[in-house]
């Protein structure tokens, strides 16, 4: 077993593969699209399946990943949200396994604040790569490739990530009025539109004589 540390990071593991089949399930991705491509370039096999809790996970990531011109790379996304993965979860075949707090970003990987160990061993490999199998069964987690159901699910997570970044910033503190009028997001005004007209009838007036 060895343990991985800003030293000796998961950034730094992970690029030095060529030709290995890698899976990565993750509970956030965000940022990594070098990395990714560098996995690609050097002849791997890329697995990956991304989490959706708090709308988290960057749509721009996902987007490069569906986008990707080559048949070595296949990835999922758990739309169940709350519910979705909360896995760190790298396995390499044919029998390394990292597991640790250390999610696919740019943070995650460079371990400046998180840790993860290396454990080579089958059966323990083996073990995992089932329970990968048996989490791409359940209905909320959709192929990329697979456009229809996929499109659907990814233009509301899209929505759903916008709202969440924009609420984060709008709860950020300003020291003067300039810093909140720099920042752009609290320009905007959230505006409601009906968009149908209704005949209005006025109600029959009883005039009575007195």
């Amino acid at each position: 077993m060895e343990l991985l540390d800003q030293n000796n990071t998961l950034e730094q593991l992970l690029g030095l593969l060529e030709g290995k089949k890698i899976s990565i399930v993750t509970a956030f991705a965000s940022g990594t699209e070098y990395l990714i491509q560098k996995l690609l370039d050097n002849n791997n096999q890329l697995e990956l399946i991304i989490g959706t809790i708090n709308a988290f996970s960057s749509p721009k990531l996902i987007d490069f990943c569906s986008e990707c011109d080559n048949e070595n790379i296949s990835t999922f996304v758990d739309f169940r949200y709350q519910n979705s993965i909360h896995w760190k979860l790298y396995l390499v075949e044919p029998d390394l396994v990292i597991i640790g707090s250390a999610s696919f970003t740019t943070i995650g990987i460079k371990l400046t604040r998180d840790t993860c160990v290396v454990i080579q061993n089958k059966e323990l490999f083996d073990n995992y790569a089932t329970k990968i199998s048996e989490l791409k069964t359940n209905e909320g987690v959709i192929k990329v490739e697979d456009s229809p159901n996929f499109n659907k699910a990814f233009n509301k997570y899209r929505l759903m990530h916008n709202r969440f970044q924009t609420e984060m910033v709008r709860s950020k503190q300003y020291e003067t009025l300039n810093q909140w009028l720099e920042d752009e997001t609290n320009l905007s005004v959230p505006l409601f539109i009906w968009d149908r007209d209704f005949n209005i009838i006025p109600a029959p007036v009883n005039y009575m004589s007195t």
